[in-house]
Parts: C-alpha cells; sequence; structure tokens
C-alpha cells in the first residue's frame, strides 16, 4: 500500500504544512546533538531542506556523518490533550546543495519569510534530506511507519 491510499500522506503534508520548525538531529564522535530548523518538505514527500550557517555544529557534523533525523510535530496545538498530539519522525541523508534552485528556495520563502535575510547570507547554505523513512506516532503511542520506496 503506498503512501497516497493510505492517507498518511495527507496528514504528513498537513502537519508539515502547518509547522514551521522541525527538531533536527545529528552526530558526532558519537554524540546526539539537536537544533531547531525552518524546513520545506517537497510535495512529493521524498525531499526535505532547510539553511543552516556554515559555522554551526550542524553544519560541521552532516559533514562528517550526513545520516540524520527530524521531529515535527503538534504539540503547540494541543497543550491540553497529549492524546491528540501527533509527531513525525523523518529519517534521511543530508547534503549540502552546491546550488540553490530558485523553486524551492521561493517555497521555503513563502513559508519561512521572516528567514530571508538569513537564506541569503553567503554564510549560509541549503541543505537536502533525502527522506528514507517516516515513523508517525497519533495519539501518544499508535505507530505507522513508512519506507519512503514505498511512495
Amino acid at each position: 500500500m503506498t503512501i497516497f491510499r493510505n492517507g498518511l500522506y495527507k496528514k504528513i503534508k498537513g502537519i508539515s504544512g502547518q509547522t514551521r520548525f522541525a527538531v533536527l538531529a545529528t552526530e558526532s564522535n558519537g554524540c546526539p546533538y539537536t537544533n531547531l530548523v525552518g524546513f520545506l518538505l517537497s510535495k512529493d514527500l521524498k525531499d526535505l531542506y532547510f539553511f543552516t550557517s556554515k559555522n554551526t555544529r550542524k553544519y560541521k557534523n552532516i559533514l562528517n556523518n550526513p545520516e540524520v533525523c527530524l521531529l515535527v510535530d503538534t504539540r503547540d496545538k494541543f497543550t491540553d490533550n497529549t492524546f491528540l498530539i501527533t509527531a513525525i519522525t523523518v529519517i534521511g541523508r543530508a547534503e549540502v546543495m552546491e546550488d540553490m534552485p530558485d523553486p524551492v528556495v521561493d517555497m521555503y520563502l513563502e513559508k519561512n519569510a521572516e528567514l530571508k535575510d538569513f537564506t541569503k547570507s553567503s554564510f549560509n547554505v541549503l541543505v537536502k534530506v533525502s527522506i528514507t523513512k517516516y515513523i508517525l506516532v497519533d495519539r501518544f503511542q499508535e505507530v505507522t511507519e513508512m519506507e519512503v520506496a514505498g511512495i
């Protein structure tokens, strides 16, 4: 069953469209490291994009180990009821983009307009995460996993 038939596509698109930030997890020398990033998810759900400075630990970690994980969730909408929160774990491989495709940058800025100056800085780069898997948790304990190859 593909992601389009089972309703997971619509749920992921809806949550990612309403959520501007994700928690990015990287790793260096066996030590995990997390950050908030403004993100954009591609329409086909196969890629996720964010900007970062070349002067950051997350940038250096990605260069050393491109395997990353991101968490996108709805906790800010359901502060009174944990069982209504949905969390999406996104697993993939990050790469620093040599070129910044205009359509991606335009869509990113449409979602994250306040980050325009940040994205235009010569110290910053666009990172593309090629997604391999989604893990969606609903109602605090209902887990659905989807390999991107199944999309």
